[in-house]
């Protein structure tokens, strides 16, 4: 009688077509994870007010394109790669006679995340030795509910971390000068992207320092070289504006004092009891590990497993494990002021890395288990990777307990996954959605969108007129705004400070000052402020009430904000 094994010897394709077939099947897998993931997001494609930054960096690089002179005529806290790119994207689509460069900005965002997906399943093979690994890293990190939110808008994160896996997929390569001068050109460009890569270039080149100091010289010297260069070229251009915004203006944004207690928690008083304030870390942590939990579990499962089992060489792997953990402490950035849990996105492509990792691996344990004991009549096969050892209870038991933690994965991944995937498809998530998103109340009122914020600005101001808006109601219309004032939370922050120095003559004072003697002066055919925000400052009230009328009952709402709504009196 001709056993199973023996019919498939007889029946299976030659060794080289069988490795042809699984990396065909495997790319066409991979292909698949990106084309949904790209299907969803061209779906959410709109007027839809995503976020604040992806409406300031759309303006800034809109304002760059029109001849602004950045950090010194518009406030922007970012280094410049994702600045200056907005900016070309505004040109191009000048030249293309497209209406505006909002779905140009999405197109170049969508494809920013797909060949980071991309580069994260081929660090995940080589990380895990597997292409399974690959497959599944690469449509993970699609799946992430916080980098496909953030990608969705024309965000600096994507950039920074298409930059930082290009960095590490150099930094893990058999050590060569050209690999080593690319990890270190590459780790700059991330930190010129956005300020917050920095640390992680400085933990590679800290942990080459102690594994190899030449290889930490030649990663360290071009990084420098560059981002000096760049700092002294924009600090001529700018007329010494470039460090004031990119260093000053971010670290203005952590709180005066009392930072424990802001970050991390503290006990108050509160009717005669002493209770636990959670601090921001605290609560946005919450949020993180609501939507990602799942991940992050699987993740730090999948660490202990890469540091023990991956093909990697000692040095290889180490320095992926240095990277990963600290892109996954990347949820302490929110201690500063204005950023929230989006900020994980930056630990995306190692959550996804190493869940797909420690997901195969079990996946694959399960299957030995069950085939080996089919297959053995309830005898352990010793060829199937030293698999199972016991009885045929024990066995069970191990598929029982692989079963039960893959069940986990889906309930606490999958399931706010899918809750976070249909706020997005809704507009829900947005911060204002577009009025095919809005819907009516029970009444048959329409909700707030962001089309009725758009007639107000064309029925009271003209294509080119400066205004007092949001930036990205200014961009979608194509205003200006007031002395480009477009970084509200920094502006108000710097108000703050002033007022808590008593100092009339700094920077945020004087500019809240001189935007209410526009307003007074009735300089503004229409202003859209956010009550939280500019609306709180008693200058500001002030003129309002002198100069201009309400056009609104009540503050038109939207997803974080209020916003008051006026036209100059008379109007």
């Amino acid at each position: 009688m001709i056993s199973a094994a023996d019919s498939r010897a007889n029946t299976d394709p030659p060794p080289a077509n069988v490795a042809a077939r699984f990396r065909s099947a495997h790319a066409l897998m991979l292909a698949f994870a990106a084309a949904l993931h790209s299907g969803f997001v061209l779906s959410t494609w709109s007027l839809g007010y995503i976020d604040f930054g992806d409406g300031n960096y759309l303006y800034i690089g809109s304002r760059i394109a029109e001849g602004a002179v950045v950090y010194r005529d518009i406030l922007a806290p970012q280094p410049p790669c994702h600045l200056f790119l907005g900016a070309a994207l505004a040109k191009l689509a000048s030249l293309l006679g497209l209406a505006t460069p909002l779905f140009l900005a999405r197109a170049v965002s969508l494809g920013i995340h797909l060949a980071t997906g991309l580069l994260v399943a081929d660090l995940a093979r080589r990380a895990w030795g597997s292409a399974a690994s690959g497959v599944a890293a690469g449509a993970i990190f699609w799946l992430l509910p916080i980098d496909t939110w953030w990608s969705m808008a024309w965000q600096s994160e994507p950039l920074e971390i298409l930059f930082l896996v290009i960095m590490i997929r150099f930094a893990i390569a058999e050590p060569r000068r050209g690999r080593d001068i690319m990890t270190g050109v590459f780790g700059a460009l991330a930190a010129l992207t956005n300020a917050t890569a920095a640390p992680f270039l400085l933990v590679m080149i800290v942990f080459m320092a102690l594994r190899d100091p030449r290889r930490a010289g030649r990663v360290a010297v071009p990084a420098l070289v560059l981002a000096a260069a760049v700092t002294a070229a924009l600090e001529v251009w700018t007329g010494g504006a470039f460090l004031n915004n990119v260093v000053l203006n971010q670290v203005g944004t952590y709180p005066r004092g009392h930072f424990w207690g802001y970050a991390v928690g503290e006990f108050v008083e509160q009717g005669g009891e002493r209770l636990w304030r959670s601090g921001k870390i605290i609560r946005e942590g919450r949020d993180i590990l609501y939507l990602e939990g799942g991940y992050i579990f699987f993740a730090l499962l999948g660490f202990a497993r890469l540091v023990r089992e991956s093909p990697l060489e000692r040095t290889e792997r180490d320095g992926l494990a240095w990277f990963c953990l600290a892109t996954l402490c990347s949820f302490v950035y929110v201690s500063k002021g204005g950023t929230m849990d989006y900020i994980f996105c930056l630990a995306g492509p190692a959550v996804a890395l190493l869940a797909a990792g420690e997901l195969i691996a079990l996946a694959r344990l399960v299957g030995v288990t069950i085939v080996s004991a089919t297959e053995a009549g309830g005898e352990t096969n010793s060829a199937s990777a030293g698999a199972e050892v016991g009885s045929p209870v024990l066995r069970g038991l191990s598929v029982a307990l692989r079963l039960c933690a893959l069940a986990i994965f889906f309930s606490i991944a999958l399931g706010p996954t899918a809750a976070h995937y249909r706020r997005l498809a809704s507009q829900a998530a947005f911060e204002l959605p577009d009025l095919a998103h809005a819907g009516h109340d029970a009444d048959g009122n329409e909700r707030a969108n962001v089309e009725r914020v758009l007639q107000w600005i064309e029925r009271n101001s003209q294509p080119g007129d400066t205004i007092l808006a949001p930036p990205f109601y200014a961009f979608a219309s194509g205003r200006r705004i007031w002395s480009d004032y477009s970084e509200l939370f920094i502006w108000r922050i710097k108000d703050l400070n002033d007022r808590q120095d008593e100092n009339p003559k700094g920077e945020g004072w004087s500019k809240t000052r001189d935007l209410a003697e526009a307003i007074r002066n009735r300089e503004l055919p229409i202003v859209i402020i956010e009550l939280g925000q500019q609306g709180q400052l008693p200058e500001i009230t002030d003129a309002l009430a002198a100069s201009y009328r309400p056009l609104l009952a009540e503050p038109y709402r939207t997803l974080n904000t209020q916003l008051g709504v006026f036209v100059p009196k008379g109007n």
